[in-house]
């Protein structure tokens, strides 16, 4: 039988009681060790893949993120992490990452979505890099490494202050890779008022919480005016979207809007607008790897220097483990995901959004091994 293990263990976006008593039929597949973690939206999505697995014969456990091992990776045939790069370094720091990542790359079993991927989309500057080249539209961003920092800060902050992009920004945003939920997040009110003993205090606290990378953009006040459309993909295809409006730059607290055909306010055709350019962004990704990861979100904002939001979106982020909610939309989301991982597995896949060169890499070492061998059987049958 083939094991599919969910890597969970988040302590985020818990169901409301409402929700759970409606659901019972399928939420109460909660293994017996999870009973008091409650069901946290990763906890959900397991129950949804514990009952589909049973019906396809595939057998779904549980890998406890916050310890993770190798042997429970290495027992399964297919891990799909809930709890992935960023969760591991918001309840563990860079140690946990690491450790996450070490175990990630030794395992026999196959990782839905490869490791590549997951870094790839971890590391925000490699996907706007690929996807820029490709021709689609991404808020500027300047990459600022810690590390440089570290070792000649005044020179680093000097260098910064010379650059001709921000000032042409006026305001500008800082926020950590790696980071969630706005940790970290920074928003400077006329870049050119910023001093040096502001630049140090914060990038020393960057350091200090473990951030590898900060990414330095534009301050987008339109964030404010229209919304921020996310587009959620299962398998490829669309599963729905819904727009979101921030109360503030700093705030976590915001408007949320479903389309219009889902009974929201939110107009139909921006729906299929953004969609349209998520398709162009996955297009991207599909000549960049060898298949689709499960899950994705786009998210698409507006605008940059430009009020016409029919025109100017732009892609703001991608993620392949979006923190899921029930109030997101009326379709059955966890329920949804839970089915979407289930049914990949079932297909047997070799792999999962794996970097296409990487499988090149690898192809040609595999070559060369057998090149070898067929030399050494040679000389061998000659003697």
């Amino acid at each position: 039988m083939v094991r599919l293990g969910l890597v969970v263990g988040t302590y985020t976006s818990y169901l409301a009681d409402k929700f759970i008593k409606k659901n019972m039929s399928w939420l109460d597949n909660l293994p017996e060790q999870w009973k008091d973690w409650g069901y946290s939206f990763d906890m959900a999505v397991l129950c949804s893949a514990i009952l589909h697995g049973r019906k396809a014969g595939i057998e779904v456990v549980a890998i406890d993120g916050n310890d993770l091992k190798q042997a429970d990776v290495d027992s399964c045939d297919y891990v799909f992490p809930l709890y992935e790069i960023g969760y591991t370094f918001y309840y563990l720091g860079i140690p946990g990452v690491k450790k996450y990542e070490r175990i990630m790359s030794k395992t026999t079993a196959t990782l839905m979505p490869s490791l590549a991927f997951q870094k790839f989309i971890v590391h925000k500057l490699d996907y706007m890099n690929v996807l820029k080249k490709g021709g689609i539209d991404t808020i500027p961003t300047i990459g600022l490494n810690m590390s440089r920092y570290k070792r000649n800060k005044t020179g680093f902050i000097n260098s910064l202050l010379k650059r001709r992009e921000p000032k042409k920004w006026k305001n500008c945003i800082m926020k950590p890779e790696l980071a969630g939920f706005k940790s970290g997040f920074k928003l400077w009110k006329h870049w050119d008022r910023a001093t040096k003993t502001q630049l140090r205090r914060h990038f020393d606290k960057m350091l200090k919480l473990g951030y590898p990378n900060v990414l330095f953009q534009p301050f987008v006040g339109e964030f404010m005016k229209f919304y921020e459309v996310s587009t959620y993909w299962l398998n490829g295809k669309f599963t729905y979207a819904y727009g979101s409006r921030f109360e503030s730059a700093e705030s976590q607290n915001y408007e949320m809007a479903h389309p219009e055909a889902d009974g929201g306010k939110m107009k139909d055709s921006l729906v299929e607008m953004v969609k349209g350019e998520a398709q162009k962004v996955i297009k991207v990704l599909k000549t960049e790897f060898t298949n689709l990861p499960i899950q994705m979100r786009l998210d698409f904002g507006c605008c940059v220097d430009n009020d016409d939001y029919i025109r100017k979106f732009f892609l703001n982020e991608i993620e392949f483990v979006p923190t899921i909610n029930e109030e997101e939309t009326i379709k059955p989301n966890f329920f949804l995901l839970g089915k979407a991982i289930v049914d990949r597995a079932a297909t047997k896949p070799a792999t999962v959004a794996e970097r296409t060169r990487n499988l090149r890499k690898t192809q040609k070492k595999k070559r060369n091994s057998r090149s070898r061998k067929s030399r050494r059987s040679r000389k061998t049958t000659k003697r």
